[in-house]
């Protein structure tokens, strides 16, 4: 790789390995780091960082759109990123907003990444966490302690709840940890804040098991994994 901007950048190594496996296109000049990533790179990206990582596993791929039918006014089936926002949408991971748009162009914020992220990750979200009007509150009990968590709009404290819980006493394998790992040590989640691109590849460089289980089978892959000998264990 010879991205001339990431030395002694931390996220780096994840950029990088990222960037062996195609997922950024293009290998060389700038990465931008401190940009914000569009909400069409961060799928694109989800997109194909988890077929890369997951290359050998034929049940954890997901598939580009095929058809010729768009889920947003906003996103045409000529759009060079359809196959892949349509391809996740197909999948059952909701990337959209209830108004029908996908908004391709607008940066992703912290906790829209996390939520599709966390809900590929586990094959789905947890329903008792999601938000409705019968059930308002029980989701964000479910999350970490971060003292801006009442932010989080309800739409995906689902997602983000069932990423936290599950992570929450699992063997190393089995978790994933996309904010402690994305973000640190943290007291404020800064929900409505755009997440930058070296962000979205450590995020990435982990993707979960597309299953709610701890069994062996289940544990989640890396970046490095898919780079590294087939005899190699997953990383922790």
């Amino acid at each position: 790789m010879s991205y001339d901007d990431i030395s002694g950048v931390f996220g780096s190594n994840e950029i990088t390995q990222l960037a062996s496996l195609g997922v950024f296109g293009l290998t060389s000049g700038h990465f931008n780091p401190a940009r914000p990533v569009l909400r069409r790179e961060f799928v694109r990206w989800l997109f194909l960082a988890n077929n890369a990582i997951w290359a050998n596993d034929t049940n954890k791929l997901v598939h580009p759109a095929q058809g010729e039918a768009s889920s947003f006014i906003d996103v045409k089936t000529s759009d060079p990123d359809f196959q892949y926002i349509q391809g996740l949408q197909d999948a059952g991971i909701s990337v959209g907003f209830p108004d029908k748009t996908f908004r391709p162009d607008v940066p992703i914020t912290h906790e829209q990444a996390v939520a599709i992220k966390a809900a590929l990750d586990r094959g789905g979200v947890d329903k008792d966490f999601v938000i409705t009007k019968a059930q308002p509150t029980y989701g964000y009990y479910s999350i970490p302690d971060w003292k801006d968590k009442q932010d989080i709009s309800p739409e995906y404290v689902g997602p983000i709840a069932t990423g936290e819980w599950d992570d929450k006493g699992a063997p190393a394998k089995s978790r994933i940890d996309n904010v402690p790992r994305t973000f640190g040590a943290i007291a404020m989640f800064h929900p409505k804040a755009s997440l930058t691109r070296v962000q979205a590849a450590i995020m990435l460089w982990k993707i979960g098991p597309h299953a709610r289980s701890s069994s062996t089978q289940d544990a989640a892959r890396t970046a490095a994994d898919a780079l590294a000998p087939v005899s190699a264990s997953p990383t922790p």
